[in-house]
């Protein structure tokens, strides 16, 4: 993913992010869902616009580097890492964010959205984008819709 930073277009990686990504709070797509992770302190967050987030979660894998490893994400979650010569499968784990979880950072609600694993400062990482969740929402997550939307 090609991001800008005052005029400088490239992958920004994960250390020029910041932590303060708090625990998922509901899932937009699965309100029954309960599975929330509880610590996301070890990822990080680039704020590229007003609207949008990066969101880096480092994945605990065995899988060798990029030059030895493929890695594939399945259904929602799982990323499944297949040795690049042979095919087998050397490492399967699950993400702890999904789609339309929604996070908090820097006071606001976030809804996660896709994403794709890169092998980014010598480790595995699950590079989510992130947009503010609509206001409609926050309030409906409070019960107290705003005037005029019954």
């Amino acid at each position: 993913m090609t991001e800008e930073i005052a005029g400088v277009v490239g992958i920004v990686p994960p250390s020029f992010g910041v932590s303060g990504l708090e625990s998922a709070r509901r899932n937009n797509f699965f309100p029954y869902k309960r599975d929330y992770p509880a610590d996301l302190s070890d990822c990080r967050v680039n704020r590229m616009r007003p609207w949008r987030i990066t969101i880096w979660e480092p994945l605990p894998t065995t899988a060798p580097g990029a030059t030895k490893a493929d890695p594939w994400c399945c259904y929602i979650k799982t990323v499944i890492f297949y040795d690049r010569f042979s095919g087998d499968e050397i490492d399967r784990l699950e993400t702890r964010l999904a789609w339309d979880d929604v996070v908090t950072f820097d006071g606001d609600e976030w809804e996660v959205g896709g994403g794709k694993v890169q092998w980014i400062e010598g480790r595995w990482w699950m590079e989510r984008w992130a947009r503010r969740a609509p206001s409609i929402l926050k309030a409906a997550s409070s019960k107290q819709l705003p005037e005029g939307s019954k």
